[in-house]
């Protein structure tokens, strides 16, 4: 965690502080603001558009168990179907 901390500017870090509601949240902010090489304004429009949030709710979605292995022949049989 100290590498990580080390990582990113001293304004990144405000703003997470300050933005974030959950330790949960500061880690994945901290994560992924090392990881993409965010600016403080890229940052901001991150926290600001609740990204957390959103991913953390696409994360939870399972996977529908009707989903054809290969997609592209079973759009190719619905559309040779048609003729």
């Amino acid at each position: 965690m100290s590498a990580l901390l080390t990582q990113i500017s001293w304004t990144n870090h405000l703003q997470i502080l300050s933005g974030a509601k959950s330790v949960e949240e500061r880690h994945f902010y901290l994560q992924l603001c090392a990881k993409e090489q965010y600016s403080s304004r890229d940052l901001e429009r991150q926290i600001g558009s609740a990204y957390y949030e959103r991913y953390m709710l696409s994360a939870q979605k399972p996977v529908p168990e009707n989903t054809p292995q290969n997609v592209r022949s079973s759009i190719l049989d619905t559309y040779l179907g048609l003729w």
